[in-house]
């Protein structure tokens, strides 16, 4: 199988964590200058170029964007999950449903710290 996805140029994409159906964390990846996604490599050169992650509450997230995160997710399984969606023209268009997504200290848990303790608990269950 293949899939295609046409180029969307964005300032940011959007990143919903998902752990057993529920939204666990939501942030902007933005989007380095001249760059087409968060993290670039700088041409001919082994250093990767960050955009910033910029983390809100998890309870201020958009909700289509949550509802769309959550679908994308609910065809795959109940873990956890870094969906990566696009805004354009007012919707939400999912680019990657990762199943191992990158969290890391002090990015996108700065909104949501509780994520650890939910990630615990649905391990321990």
């Amino acid at each position: 199988m293949l899939a295609i996805q046409k180029f969307t140029p964005t300032a940011f994409d959007w990143r919903v964590g998902v752990l057993n159906n529920e939204v666990l964390y939501v942030c902007k990846y933005m989007i380095p200058k001249g760059k087409w996604k968060h993290g670039a490599k700088l041409r001919g050169k082994p250093t990767v170029v960050w955009g910033r992650t910029v983390a809100m509450d998890r309870r201020d997230a958009p909700k289509r964007l949550c509802e769309v995160a959550l679908k994308a997710c609910s065809i795959v399984g109940k873990g956890l999950y870094g969906v990566d969606l696009k805004e354009v023209n007012g919707d939400y268009v999912v680019v990657e449903v990762n199943d191992n997504p990158s969290i890391y200290a002090g990015y996108e848990d700065a909104k949501d710290p509780d994520i650890y303790k939910k990630i615990i608990g649905y391990l321990s269950e």
